[in-house]
């Protein structure tokens, strides 16, 4: 989700804006590897997009280090 520059605002969930022929490169991605599980895709208008309500505090993404193998 993140190549596709959507932003993590939960722990697997993703926000983002994507061109119609982008989002549809990011259903044939994830088709090809999502099988035992569940992915839901909800397409916004810039209207609800723009009017979304956020309450509390943001979703800060863990910093992994980088691990290397040598």
């Amino acid at each position: 989700m993140k190549n596709y520059g959507l932003k993590r605002i939960q722990k697997s969930a993703f926000i983002g804006y994507l061109t119609r022929s982008r989002l549809s490169s990011l259903v044939v991605d994830v088709r090809a590897i999502v099988v035992d599980d569940n992915l839901k895709i909800f397409p916004l208008c810039d209207i609800d997009y723009r009017g979304m309500i956020s309450i509390g505090k943001e979703y800060i993404e863990e910093q992994r280090e980088k691990v290397v193998f040598y």
